[in-house]
């Protein structure tokens, strides 16, 4: 999936606890009767309910302040009609740590809500709450005595009507998921990021469960995993089963989206593209870039692996983010294109997504390796998000903050995004691109398509993906991949022991290069004078020798001028020729 691909939730588990200047809970006495057994529950309200405003850039800096001792197990039923929401949501409270619990209730500022647990009305006028007004919510504080032993179980009813109110609070409280305008026309969430199907709810993590949308029948559904799809009484049943692994479900408005279906490839397969009806003017373009693209992978790699792909252009979801899955047989790429000022805005997240279809969907590899060969395909085709030499400015720029390999990356959680763009995405895509320099085009493509073969149904990781080339190509790889994948460092250049010698109006130049870092690449040199230009492909291997015969004074010598490897970038002056080390 491409760059950043953001969830804030509802139902997740926090571990920082709430600061000082939190709401006190000053709680009544209980009677005798209610010393009893904590078997019996007992709601501990408050002598008088407080409410604490809180201004807050993010609302998970708010959820990151809450600590929640218990999980739940719940299903939740969603009926969606006309522009009117209703939500009934039976839960069970599990994994408590000690009798008295509190419990994280939030909801919107509008509507009504009611909640009950052990069939026990509880009397939200009387709870406190934190009050968010930058994202219309409110969060109460419900404290519980009940044996912990015992599962508690409960009931959370919401309704409200669908309109600007309810879209300015979905749009504040959650800058991730996008409605759009009139809602719901295509919906994204995920299983465990229920937020989307649920605006109210226990805060907590949700360990199992079903989610129950009823919709109207216009309505149809493109999901990442298999879903159990109903159609009664002009109503579309959606069942999702929260216990399986997360995927994506959109839900669309049929006659939303203007559909283009075309054949591609030797195999004929279908090729859907669904572009918002309101963007009749770029549905053309964003067709023919589309199939640009595919013609590119398919001539490069192989026909699509799939009967058909869908590519969704997703009105609200920003340019820059997308993702990709498998659908009953489907390749499925979500393109998001809100705020895209131009058609060039989305063609490298295009681009990235699709490639996804081969190295993604169709391969089980290691996520990063997928990120990387996804972007480097992207760039193969053109769309690259920025140039190269950028590219490359911003990979050195963050490895200073991230001094790992790219094995290790891997294998961790990056939580900068523009670190990890630049480490998963963009350095792994340079280092394929680097590996291709080295093997050659022929060579490195049939690697390629190699990999997609070897990488169906099989998982993969990084010393299968050197096996493959070295089976290829013929040749023992062990030293570029420990150079570029076990090693955070890059080669750093410098030009010594220059001479210039003029003869008959003729110039030789001679130079050394060194790799500070000594590592062994190819390398490309230019030459270049007042009126030519000359490359030269060498190896160096720690160091190395070259040399020019030229019939004008050179004015610059430049390393690594077609950008084939990250390298130390830097740039000077000896005797008069500018040095560049791209």
């Amino acid at each position: 999936m491409m760059i950043g691909k953001k969830v804030i939730v509802i139902f997740i588990s926090f571990i920082i606890i709430l600061p000082s200047g939190c709401l006190r809970i000053p709680t009544e006495q209980k009677t005798s009767s209610q010393m009893q057994a904590n078997s019996e529950l007992h709601v501990e309200y408050p002598l008088q309910a407080e409410a604490q405003v809180i201004y807050e850039p993010e609302i998970d800096d708010i959820f990151r302040r809450i600590s929640v001792d218990y999980s739940l197990v719940g299903n939740v039923s969603t009926s969606i009609t006309h522009h009117h929401l209703r939500l009934k949501w039976d839960f069970m409270i599990v994994n408590r740590t000690q009798d008295s619990t509190i419990i994280y209730i939030l909801t919107p500022n509008f509507g009504n809500l009611n909640i009950t647990f052990e069939e026990q009305q509880v009397n939200l006028s009387r709870l406190s709450y934190y009050l968010l007004p930058d994202y219309n919510v409110k969060i109460f504080l419900l404290n519980l005595t009940y044996s912990k032993d015992k599962p508690l179980f409960g009931t959370l009813e919401y309704e409200t009507t669908i309109d600007s109110l309810f879209l300015y609070y979905v749009a504040q409280f959650s800058k991730s998921f996008y409605y759009p305008e009139n809602y719901p026309y295509a919906i994204y969430f995920s299983p465990n990021f229920v937020f989307p199907v649920s605006p109210a709810g226990i805060i907590g993590k949700v360990s199992r469960g079903n989610i129950v949308l009823v919709l109207p029948s216009r309505y149809a559904v493109i999901s990442e995993y298999p879903l159990e799809v109903n159609s009664k009484n002009n109503q579309t049943i959606i069942i999702i089963d929260n216990s399986k692994p997360w995927g994506s479900v959109y839900i669309y408005k049929r006659g939303f989206f203007q559909e283009t279906k075309l054949t591609i490839g030797d195999n004929n397969t279908w090729l859907v593209i669904y572009a918002p009806s309101n963007m009749r003017l770029y549905s053309k373009e964003l067709t023919n870039a589309t199939v640009k693209i595919i013609k590119h992978y398919i001539d490069r790699l192989m026909d699509p692996p799939y009967s058909e792909i869908n590519v969704i252009f997703h009105p609200d979801l920003p340019f820059g983010n997308g993702e990709e899955f498998e659908d009953s047989g489907k390749g499925i790429a979500i393109v998001g294109i809100r705020d895209s000022k131009r058609i060039e805005d989305i063609l490298p997240t295009l681009a990235h997504e699709v490639a996804h279809l081969w190295f993604g969907s169709y391969t089980n590899l290691t996520p990063g390796i997928e990120e990387g060969l996804a972007t480097f395909m992207g760039s193969d085709a053109g769309y690259l998000s920025y140039s190269l030499g950028y590219t490359e400015r911003q990979i050195l720029k963050y490895s200073s903050q991230y001094r790992k390999p790219l094995i290790q990356a891997y294998k961790e959680v990056i939580s900068n995004p523009q670190v990890r763009n630049a480490i998963k995405y963009y350095k792994g895509a340079f280092v394929f691109r680097s590996l291709q320099f080295v093997l050659g085009n022929e060579t490195f493509f049939e690697g390629l398509r190699e990999l997609l073969r070897e990488c169906h149904g099989k998982e993969c990781n990084l010393t299968d993906v050197q096996s493959v080339f070295e089976k290829v190509s013929g040749q023992d790889l062990d030293w570029f991949f420990k150079e570029w994948f076990y090693t955070a460092k890059v080669p750093n250049y410098y030009v010594r022991n220059l001479r210039l010698e003029k003869e008959d109006w003729r110039y030789t130049v001679s130079f050394e290069i060194i790799d500070k870092n000594n590592f062994t690449m190819p390398l490309e040199v230019e030459v270049k004078t007042p009126t030519k230009s000359f490359i030269k492909k060498i190896w160096v291997n720690g160091s190395a020798r070259v040399e020019f015969e030229l019939n004008e004074k050179p004015t610059e010598i430049i390393l690594d001028p077609n950008e084939w490897m990250v390298n130390e970038n830097k740039k000077y002056n000896v005797k008069g020729i500018e040095i560049i080390i791209e």
